[in-house]
């Protein structure tokens, strides 16, 4: 598997998982892949603190990331602590970032929950489940999605055929093929009508309507005009979307990423600057891209805070 190729992999994995992906909420240490298809863990002083070891690995989250060594079909996840030691002493046939003090995990066929201890709090009896947000998850029974609250009561009744997390009050659900928000009552406020949509942040969600994706405020008007092969969530006032046609069958035919702001602009990379294979979520002031087939930093300026060694 050659490097870009591993990243369209990654990528599925994320948008598969969704309502399993949480956003990263802190930056102890940052993720890196190397040449091998590896991924590891340096600091912000360009330091490896964690070897890049790693089939797959994914943001620390409440001080502990979810890792694995086999791959994502047969492999098992565990979660290390920021010095690479296994937090949790045993392993999961899945797994998402822990929010909120729980981390939704598979045992077997099911999905349940346990604590920063791997105690299951939660038994597992979902067929799938999302991180916490705003003190509620997403979980799906039998085809239909709901919302519970820690101690597994039910929050929002299971009616949905898709459900992702609540950001800034309001979640994306799925009515027969399309998609709409609701509150956290679980009234429905924005009706369906998108192909697809992901939770609000900073005030706008991305949605997908006839093929295109752009970005909507919580009136439910298009703010961001429907441009893009796919777009991503607002962090630090930049997104990164996609030019052109994107599915995650598309790894063979690699697509250019850029970052916009908020006003819809295109400003990363400028009118000189090369394109971008991938491009992550700004934090703390950079973010990850690949760039030249090599895992990279930038800030917002597009200067590289961190490059892969020689």
């Amino acid at each position: 598997m050659d490097f870009v190729k591993g990243f369209w992999i990654l990528s599925f994995i994320v948008l598969v998982s969704l309502p399993g992906y949480s956003e990263q909420n802190e930056a102890v240490l940052l993720r890196i892949k190397n040449k091998d298809n590896r991924w590891g863990y340096i600091d912000k002083m360009g330091n490896e603190v964690i070897k890049a070891k790693f089939e797959i690995a994914f943001d620390f989250s409440e001080g502990l990331a979810r890792v694995n060594t086999g791959g994502p079909i047969i492999g098992k996840w565990f979660y290390i602590d920021t010095t690479g030691t296994h937090a949790i002493k045993r392993t999961f046939d899945g797994a998402g970032d822990f929010a909120e003090g729980l981390a939704p995990v598979k045992i077997g066929e099911k999905w349940g929950f346990i604590n920063k201890a791997g105690t299951v709090v939660l038994e597992p009896q979902f067929d799938n489940a999302s991180s916490f947000s705003e003190e509620l998850a997403a979980i799906e029974v039998d085809g239909k999605w709901g919302f519970i609250h820690r101690n597994n009561e039910t929050a929002i009744a299971r009616k949905f055929d898709g459900a992702r997390d609540f950001g800034e009050g309001l979640a994306p659900v799925k009515i027969d093929k399309k998609w709409g928000f609701i509150n956290r009552e679980g009234k429905v406020v924005l009706e369906p009508q998108f192909d697809n949509a992901l939770h609000f942040s900073q005030g706008l969600a991305a949605v997908k309507i006839d093929k295109k994706w752009g970005y909507i405020d919580k009136t439910g008007k298009v703010v961001i005009r429907t441009q893009f092969g796919f777009a991503w969530q607002f962090s630090e006032g930049l997104a990164s979307v996609v030019d052109g046609p994107y599915t995650s069958d598309n790894r063979n035919t690699p697509a250019k990423w850029s970052y916009i702001n908020k006003a819809g602009e295109r400003v990363i990379p400028t009118e000189k600057g090369e394109a971008l294979q991938w491009a992550g979520d700004f934090f703390g002031g950079w973010a990850p891209i690949v760039r030249d087939d090599e895992w990279r930093y930038i800030d917002k300026s597009e200067n590289y805070v961190w490059n892969p060694p020689n």
